[in-house]
């Protein structure tokens, strides 16, 4: 509960109302990581490498569509 009220109040001092909504979505992704027990880091690594010129299915670079190797390889770099 700690972590959600942290950044509720942080959210607070954002700036601009699109800026939120990126946060907002950033914020719900590192939580889905966690709940899929994906490294977070890895996993953006993980998209934004896949992202330039990406032309299929978004499903398909969700935490829980990672690859376990992939993952342990990008942890093992970091």
């Amino acid at each position: 509960m700690r972590p959600v009220t942290v950044g509720r109040k942080n959210c607070l001092f954002i700036g601009a109302p699109e800026a939120g909504q990126r946060s907002a979505i950033l914020y719900t992704m590192m939580e889905e990581c966690k709940r899929c027990k994906v490294d977070g880091l890895a996993w953006l690594t993980w998209v934004l490498g896949k992202l330039p010129g990406y032309r299929g299915d978004m499903e398909e670079l969700m935490p829980a569509a990672m690859p376990k190797a992939e993952e342990e390889v990008k942890t093992a770099q970091i």
